[in-house]
């Protein structure tokens, strides 16, 4: 390296000086080793900022000339310093030079760059954060679900816990059921919109929460009134817009499928991995979805009339569900693929 350039390391910048000529007490100085200097004592106010505009000028730098300090002054260092800064601006935005210095500051003189290694620490990280507390009111919702549902069983089948024949009267109580349940709703997803960064991670949330409240709404209803008595029992799901009835194993089932999905779906965010779907693996969940729901709803005549549950339609069901799980395996594979495939190495 020639007299006078800068060597940039593990968060400080170094000048480096093999002869002693330019830094001598009868040779000028560059405008490198003084740039170091300024640098050096910026960062004792703020050390990051001091790193990230040494790794943002190494490149830089390293090839500019030896300059004596009367061709610039002090103030047009700080112009140039700032220039630089602006124009490299992208370490220093969304977290990216927290973790760039990060990474670098572990490795002193190791000569290796770990930006991408900490990046994909901090995303798990986040990723296990997000997880946690997506489970955490999950399993609180479900809860107050289940307190909800032992309350209103107590009112109107104070017999016991069979729900059917089913007494469905719209009234005012109705319209509050029908209400409650729907602003359940709004509050998963108003939650998978705060914990998500985009519509896939979100959607991805929503189906987590989704499957965690109602696994643990029937735990929590079995800790509370004993019921369900075993998993082929029959359960009102929904009310809207009109009734769902199936066997218990079903919603779980699904509600599986969704949290494994949603986890899944996550962990390639974390990764910085793109869900890919186009319109016909989006026409196959709507598909699925629907086929899902149809068997949930299919003999809801028969039961809002005042009938007992008949043969689950398992058939429809299973198709439903298989499709569901084929769709999503294809855009995970394929998304894995697409980005292997772009990966550079």
């Amino acid at each position: 390296m020639q007299n006078g350039s800068s060597v940039f390391s593990a968060g400080h910048c170094i000048d480096e000086d093999t002869d002693g000529g330019d830094r001598g007490p009868g040779g000028p100085k560059t405008f490198a080793g003084k740039y170091d200097v300024n640098l050096g004592m910026a960062g004792r106010k703020n050390p990051d900022l001091s790193f990230a505009a040494c790794r943002l000028l190494s490149r830089k730098v390293a090839r500019v000339p030896a300059l004596p300090v009367s061709f610039r002054s002090t103030r047009a260092r700080l112009a140039r310093l700032a220039s630089w800064r602006e124009t490299r601006g992208v370490f220093l935005r969304k977290g990216q030079a927290v973790d760039h210095i990060k990474s670098t500051r572990r490795v002193a003189g190791a000569g290796e760059d770990l930006s991408g290694i900490t990046h994909q620490q901090a995303a798990g990280k986040r990723l296990r954060q997000v997880c946690w507390w997506l489970t955490i009111f999950g399993i609180s919702m479900g809860y107050f679900e289940a307190a909800v549902v032992a309350d209103l069983r107590a009112i109107f089948y104070p017999a016991g816990n069979n729900l059917f024949p089913l007494c469905v009267e719209f009234n005012r109580l109705s319209a509050i059921e029908i209400g409650r349940e729907f602003f359940s709703i709004v509050m998963l997803v108003a939650v998978a919109c705060l914990a998500g960064r985009d519509f896939r991670s979100r959607t991805a949330c929503v189906a987590i929460l989704f499957g965690i409240w109602d696994i643990f709404y029937y735990v929590f209803l079995k800790l509370i009134i004993n019921w369900p008595e075993s998993l082929l029992t029959w359960d009102l799901l929904f009310l809207l817009p009109v009734p769902w009835v199936a066997p218990v194993i079903a919603p779980v089932l699904i509600s599986l499928v969704f949290i494994g999905g949603g986890f899944l779906v996550l962990r390639l965010d974390a990764r910085g991995i793109v869900l890919w779907c186009n319109r016909w693996c989006v026409a196959g969940f709507l598909l699925a979805a629907v086929i899902i729901v149809w068997s949930f709803c299919l003999d809801w005549r028969h039961i809002a009339g005042g009938g007992l549950p008949r043969a689950f339609p398992w058939g429809v069901f299973l198709v439903g569900a298989l499709l569901l799980i084929v769709v999503f395996g294809f855009v995970y594979r394929a998304s894995l693929n697409r980005a292997s495939h772009e990966s550079p190495c």
